[in-house]
């Protein structure tokens, strides 16, 4: 009896005259014991009597494991670790002991020492439906961890999981696309496709692979191929709403203009309030020469959205080819869109550039044009002739869609910039830590033009030239370059935000592109016996009024 009066187990015992068991024959009691406080929900309980069962047989299995799903249950992920790792030691034949190890490791964000137990698992012998059944557990924790990693940018993180994963289940087309999409997000988008692809082959029903495996043949500028799996995505799930965005995108790029229509206008059809879906319908009108459509459907972006900048600057755009407006309309619309979306974001401070009147200049080119278009054919004579001694050349590149004449222009300048990835304050900060002195905008409000770039007054002078020549609009912008005759003297100021700078001669210069075809030996004129007209110029160009004006031309050469 203890004094208390309660029974002691050892007092029990010799009240009995039974003998003293051996510590290890009391294990088994104990552990009954605790098993039963573990299933009860009795945490601190059975995490005591496990401790007693060590106490009793440090290396106990069975009591080592539980306290390691204790520890787990109450997020002491170090401590699961050590008792898995004791498990796993004393009963290595017990496939959950090496599950549990893994998952612990896992938790504690060990993802090379979980590869490693894993590794020597599947090899350990035993039969592929024990792995299976036991390893699904951990599939749907890996599956749930590379997802939030992925989520939260963590892409190195989520690519080692997706492998842990993929080593265990080869078959889960999950897992695989999201290991091709975590492959497109760094840059490796050949990998990706592969990936995707392989994911497709285990499921080829799931209408959002094919959605993500278009995105990645866009990535690589393999449009036809990104293309056909949107359509496909879109077969399988016409709901998809942002990929059927994407396919009018690249309907657009491949000069499929009215299918881009089409796409739009489903999308307006399903989401009526979008602002974005109502400008872009009027940007692929616009293309298609439909100049008063898609005013109206900019116009109508504007009701929805009276701060969208991109469809203000497109409106005041399209306003240029409306066969009844004006270009004092045009230049109010800029203005607007200056006061509006521009003015505000102007920088006041002192710039850090070189005030020594000796040193070369630096000018900066913004454009996305820096490829086979015509504004490079009214650049590079500048290019070729610019007094090098003077002058370094710095371009801004906003464009992915490089080929054989970005090539040649990069040798052009003394320093080349991508853009086309970063935001307008990231490209305002570089431009101004590259002492850039004159900053000059060749777009206007034309496509792929970085007016908010300039709103931002990064360099001291800027300038627009050659893309559009009508005002920007901002305040920011200090110059447009020009010449008498387009802009004669005292007509057009009023017109501007910008000062007019007019060039003596005339303010821009053209050169062909070469190697260019040979001049015909004869005119067609001499073998078909009529006068063939053409016109290189976007389509949009040809409105109504330039239809009649082609029209009286060719009444005047019949007659």
């Amino acid at each position: 009896m203890s004094t208390d009066g309660a029974v002691t187990s050892e007092g029990l015992a010799m009240s009995r005259g039974e003998p003293l068991r051996e510590p290890k024959a009391l294990v088994g009691p104990i552990l009954n014991m605790a098993t039963a406080h573990h299933a009860a929900g009795r945490l601190h309980e059975a995490d005591q009597h496990y401790r007693r069962c060590l106490d009793l047989d440090p290396g106990h299995a069975a009591a080592h494991y539980n306290l390691g799903l204790i520890a787990t249950l109450l997020s002491d992920h170090a401590r699961a670790v050590l008792h898995h790792t004791a498990a796993l030691r004393s009963a290595p034949e017990q496939a959950s002991r090496w599950v549990a190890l893994i998952g612990a490791l896992l938790a504690c964000d060990r993802v090379t020492d979980a590869r490693s137990i894993l590794d020597h698992f599947l090899v350990h012998g035993f039969s592929p439906q024990i792995v299976s059944e036991h390893c699904q557990p951990l599939v749907k924790v890996l599956g749930a961890n590379a997802r939030l990693a992925f989520a939260a940018g963590r892409l190195e993180d989520a690519e080692c999981l997706l492998e842990l994963l993929i080593s265990i289940d080869k078959d889960n087309g999950d897992a695989v696309h999201l290991a091709g999409l975590t492959a497109l997000r760094t840059g490796r988008a050949q990998h990706a496709i592969d990936l995707i692809t392989i994911a497709i082959y285990r499921d080829s029903g799931n209408a959002t692979y094919f959605a993500d495996l278009g995105l990645a043949f866009q990535a690589i500028g393999n449009l036809v191929a990104a293309g056909s799996a949107f359509e496909k995505a879109l077969e399988l799930d016409p709901a998809l709403d942002d990929t059927r965005a994407n396919l009018a995108i690249v309907y657009q790029d491949t000069g499929r203009q009215q299918d881009a229509a089409d796409c739009w206008r489903d999308l307006i059809a399903r989401v009526p309030g979008s602002a974005e879906f109502h400008n872009n319908l009027g940007a692929v009108l616009h293309r298609l020469g439909r100049t008063e459509e898609a005013i109206a459907n900019l116009e109508k972006a504007l009701e929805i959205n009276p701060a969208a900048a991109f469809a203000l600057c497109n409106l005041a755009h399209a306003q240029l080819f409306a066969e009844h407006s004006s270009v004092e309309s045009f230049s109010e619309k800029a203005k607007t869109y200056g006061r509006c979306h521009a003015d505000a974001l102007l920088r006041i401070r002192p710039f850090a550039n070189d005030r020594n009147l000796d040193r070369r200049l630096r000018i900066g080119f913004v454009s996305a044009d820096f490829r086979d278009h015509p504004v490079v054919r009214f650049l590079e004579p500048f290019l070729h002739y610019a007094d090098r001694e003077r002058f370094d050349l710095l371009a801004y590149s906003n464009t992915s869609r490089e080929d054989a004449v970005t090539e040649t222009l990069k040798a052009r300048f003394d320093s080349w910039r991508r853009i086309d990835v970063l935001d307008d304050e990231a490209v305002a900060d570089l431009i101004e830590a590259d002492r850039t002195d004159i900053l000059i905008d060749l777009a206007g409000h034309s496509g792929g033009n970085r007016l908010m770039v300039f709103a931002r007054k990064p360099a001291p002078v800027q300038v627009t030239w050659i893309g559009l020549p009508v005002t920007t609009g901002l305040a920011a912008i200090d110059y447009r370059l020009t010449d008498a005759v387009y802009d004669p003297i005292g007509e057009t100021e009023h017109l501007h935000s910008e000062v007019l700078w007019r060039m003596p001669g005339t303010g821009t210069c053209y050169r062909p592109f070469l190697p260019a075809p040979d001049v015909a030996e004869t005119a067609p004129v001499t073998r078909n016996r009529h006068v063939t007209f053409g016109c290189f110029n976007r389509f949009e160009k040809m409105t109504d009024a330039a239809i009649k004006a082609w029209a009286a031309i060719l009444g005047s050469v019949v007659a």
